[in-house]
């Protein structure tokens, strides 16, 4: 009989623990913060964080104390509650994007690694509501994995599906009318996992951005593990570089 992988949705207890390992074992919240850091110095005010997506609040702790007042959203409870003990002072509200409906204005929007679980048909729409929400000299940041990481090359070797930010990023520019400026900048990152199990439960997380209608054989996926990410010296490395999409009102 044939083994699938695991299949899991970001609001469930596999989402978080293999969030987790995944987490343990890349640069990519350091390198975020490298980034974001001179962004939020150059601000003119430093009222609110909107932190979308916020997972465990590994880095809304760096950015909310420079901020007055945070806001994180979490649909994911128990990532929710382990944002709660990490960033004690930080306002958490339980739902996804496509579930709020209020008036916000935050001077740093963050949306890091969220796209993925929205249907692709809502990312204008998502986009457009987060920029509705800065604040008056405020900046917008969207954060993907660029599309040709070894984890991007993986997603779409094995099911035909991508993800493109600079993409969006053109067609938002002429469907919000040019009114925002827009920066793509693209940062290094990477994985690095010491043994099999914990390079294989990465690869399946990072799978598990693509709605999965027939998950892969967890063989298939094995073997492309140890083909392409592991190095002779028996530990596993594969790129995850990151797409930053800085949007701004044009002044």
């Amino acid at each position: 009989m044939i083994e699938p992988i695991q299949v899991f949705s970001s609001d469930c207890r596999q989402y978080k623990t293999a969030f987790e390992v995944f987490l343990r074992c890349t640069n990519q919240k350091t390198t975020a913060f490298n980034l974001l850091h001179p962004l939020v110095k150059n601000l003119p005010h430093h009222g609110r964080l909107l932190d979308v997506g916020a997972g465990d609040g590994t880095l809304t702790g760096m950015l909310a104390p420079y901020f007055e007042d945070t806001l994180a959203l979490e649909p994911n409870a128990e990532l929710g509650e382990k944002l709660r003990r990490r960033c004690p002072g930080v306002n958490i509200l339980p739902k996804r994007i496509d579930d709020v409906h209020m008036n916000l204005h935050a001077d740093l929007i963050l949306c890091s690694h969220v796209l993925y679980y929205i249907d692709r048909s809502k990312w204008m729409a998502v986009l457009d509501k987060l920029a509705s929400w800065l604040a008056p000299g405020g900046t917008l940041v969207c954060v993907l994995q660029n599309p040709s990481t070894d984890c991007m090359r993986m997603v779409e070797y094995l099911y035909q599906d991508h993800f493109d930010l600079s993409s969006l990023a053109q067609r938002f520019d002429i469907f919000a009318g040019h009114r925002y400026r827009q920066d793509l900048r693209t940062l290094p990152s990477m994985i690095e996992a010491p043994d099999e199990d914990t390079a294989y439960t990465i690869a399946e997380f990072v799978l598990n951005v693509v709605p999965m209608r027939e998950p892969v054989p967890r063989d298939l996926l094995l073997d492309h593990v140890n083909r392409f990410f592991r190095g002779p010296d028996g530990l596993y490395r594969f790129s995850c570089d990151q797409d930053f999409l800085v949007i701004q009102h044009r002044r």
